[in-house]
């Protein structure tokens, strides 16, 4: 019987913790004010919601599932690679559940706007 209580109580909390996902708003005034510092912030399931302005940053994917990276106002959130790699990185297994959506990607030096690496 306390076995029975005890699954009950875990499959809750895993339940409870599904439901809640969270939501990171990133923006340039903010102290979560980089698109990278707002994804690893993530859990599976969680959003990163990113204002618009001009975020010069080369992003690496975290090891999580189901983040779902939105632009707050679509084109005005711009992601600029300053010349510099791959734009977004993900060199992780994601699964359908992940999305990017709603970005302007400019200026980087590379064959790949989005480089998908899966290991």
């Amino acid at each position: 019987m306390q076995t029975k209580k005890e699954f009950a109580v875990i499959t809750l909390l895993l339940l409870v913790g599904i439901v809640h996902a969270t939501t990171w708003y990133v923006h340039p005034d903010s102290v979560l004010n980089s698109i990278q510092n707002g994804l690893d912030s993530c859990f599976a399931g969680d959003t990163v919601l990113v204002a618009p302005g001009i975020y010069l940053e080369n992003v690496t994917w975290p090891a999580v599932q189901g983040i779902k990276l939105f632009s707050e106002f679509g084109t005005n959130t711009i992601i600029d690679g300053g010349n510099d790699t791959n734009v977004i990185y993900i060199n992780v297994a994601v699964d359908s559940m992940t999305v990017i959506h709603g970005f302007t990607i400019q200026k980087w030096n590379s064959r790949y706007l989005l480089r998908w690496h899966l290991p």
